[in-house]
């Protein structure tokens, strides 16, 4: 090509289009199906292999299809048309199957994913023929023009995760975005399609139906994807957050506790806690949170890290003997979810809290001269698609060069023996309360006396908690509780798997799959690709 003429131009900016739009729709997969599964760590790696097995078919379809056709571009048109639909009827299938039967709804999902991303990869050689045909029969290189429209598609694709991940999916729900996506390859069919009454009409009247029908079909589109077969029992959510760090969900449960109304904090579609602070209507096990009278003698220095609905940060806000407390959260949406009750409201706006909104790897990598005497992390479930970043050796080692001397850090094992065996490879000393662990390099050693006056010290209202007399049993519990060093049994086991950042032990290791039929059926093989999350 000696000459850059309009059709050229107009090849790069819809090769760039399509990839923008392509990888958009697997980026929305993958939030669909991540918040569908709890956050499964297969999720990606799924979506990923049917969304490239997708455009390849498309793609072999898209060369055989300017070998037959007359107006190859005609077939782009058509293709964009089914591929705005497909991909959107493909996503809303899950929510709507799911309450029905988790393995169809999966297989639903899985289809829609390779069926939309065919479709979408019919535009590259498409384009590729339009654009370069002419030149390609008057005898020139090929090469260089598909390289550029290459490159426009690359670019296209790049600019997915940084403008749909990092701006869109902050201030648009999921599915508002899921509309636009398929909205925007309609209009572009459109465009191409304007000398195609044809054509022209079937993208007006998939817009049409977008529009008209977007809403049913969406209709608490994130409750039905995370209680499934629960969902008519369940109901809807009494608050939702969507940022790009992850969807935040507020279940008003009248099942937890007898007698009462629990407000349910899920993050990414599993339990994250609830707006909790009572010892004694405990529907959190936040009685944990109050052990740490008997870990540490005088934690005046806090570090916690994830914040949820803030109630164990009101916990440590109240505990008078901790004089600073700083809390690194991911994800600025519980903000909102604190201040809507007014236990955990108080707790956040203590002057002893400060909120960072940010990694915690990277808080504590920046802040190499803070130093703690409790680290505290009410850490999500270790089967969780990032989990292992908590929970490693390697995290670990940065936490503990974080202690001061005599420092404790305590955190969730979700009942996790991996967990705990990965902290006594790490510190000297670990002791279990509940699915808590607590390690250290110094031996745990707060007298009775002590660990009953420090609960003591927890107040509210300018009153101790544990004064009122609904309270004594529960303060009885703690102060029993025996604290007996466990890293010399851990340390002989063999059994066991030293979770670290390369090994994602936690994540994968043992991974079962249940209620499996062991014969062959294509019911089996949707199973195993959709399995019971």
């Amino acid at each position: 090509m000696r000459t850059v003429n309009r059709s050229f131009l107009a090849a790069c900016l819809l090769a760039g289009a399509l990839g923008y739009l392509s990888l958009t729709q697997e980026m929305l997969w993958i939030r669909s199906l991540s918040y569908a599964t709890g956050s499964r760590p297969e999720v990606f790696g799924n979506v990923l292999g049917f969304f490239l097995c997708g455009v390849a078919l498309g793609a072999l379809a898209g060369e055989r299809a300017t070998r037959v056709m007359d107006r190859p571009i005609d077939a782009l048109a058509a293709t964009l048309i089914a591929a705005a639909i497909v991909s959107w009827l493909g996503m809303a299938a899950p929510g709507l199957l799911l309450q029905y039967s988790h393995s169809w709804g999966m297989a639903s999902a899985y289809f829609g994913i390779a069926a939309g991303a065919a479709l979408f990869g019919v535009g590259f050689p498409v384009l590729c023929h339009v654009a370069l045909g002419e030149s390609v029969e008057g005898g020139a290189s090929a090469g260089p023009g598909i390289g550029w429209i290459y490159l426009a598609n690359i670019l296209g694709a790049t600019l997915a995760p940084l403008v749909t991940g990092f701006v869109l999916l902050d201030v648009l729900p999921l599915t508002t975005l899921v509309f636009a996506s398929g909205a925007a390859a309609l209009v572009l069919a459109a465009l191409l399609s304007w000398r195609r009454p044809a054509l022209a009409t079937g993208a007006a009247a998939g817009l049409v139906s977008m529009v008209l029908f977007h809403g049913p079909l969406f209709a608490d589109y994130l409750a039905r994807l995370h209680f499934k077969s629960s969902f008519p029992r369940a109901g809807t959510y009494s608050q939702l957050i969507e940022t790009r760090s992850g969807i935040i969900a507020v279940h008003s449960d009248a099942h937890r506790l007898p007698n009462s109304i629990v407000q349910v904090i899920y993050g990414g579609g599993v339990f994250d806690g609830t707006l909790n602070v009572d010892p004694v209507n405990d529907s959190n096990n936040i009685r944990r949170a109050y052990l740490i009278a008997g870990l540490h003698p005088n934690p005046e220095a806090v570090f916690e890290l994830g914040m949820s609905g803030g109630a164990w940060t009101a916990v440590l806000a109240s505990y008078n003997k901790i004089k600073s407390i700083d809390v690194v959260e991911i994800n600025p949406g519980y903000r909102a979810v604190a201040l809507s009750n007014p236990d955990t409201r108080a707790g956040i706006a203590h002057p002893k809290v400060k909120i960072h909104f940010d990694d915690g790897r990277r808080w504590l990598n920046a802040h190499p001269e803070a130093k703690f005497d409790l680290v505290m992390m009410n850490t999500t479930f270790h089967w969780r698609a990032g989990a292992t970043n908590v929970l490693s050796t390697d995290f670990l080692e940065l936490v503990r060069a974080r202690l001061r001397p005599g420092g404790v850090v305590y955190y969730n094992t979700t009942d996790s023996q991996d967990v705990a065996f990965t902290a006594s490879a790490v510190f000297k000393y670990v002791v279990r309360y509940l699915n808590f662990i607590a390690a250290s390099d110094s031996p745990f050693g707060v007298s009775h006396a002590v660990r009953m006056a420090n609960l003591m010290q927890f107040e509210r209202n300018g009153l101790p908690i544990f004064s009122a007399p609904e309270t004594a049993g529960r303060l009885a519990e703690l102060g029993e509780v025996r604290l007996r060093d466990l890293a010399p049994e851990y340390r002989r086991r063999t059994d066991l798997k030293l979770v670290t950042d390369d090994n994602l032990a936690v994540e994968f290791k043992n991974r079962t799959r249940t209620g499996l039929n062991p014969e062959w059926s294509w019911k089996a093989l949707i199973d195993r690709i959709a399995w019971d999350y």
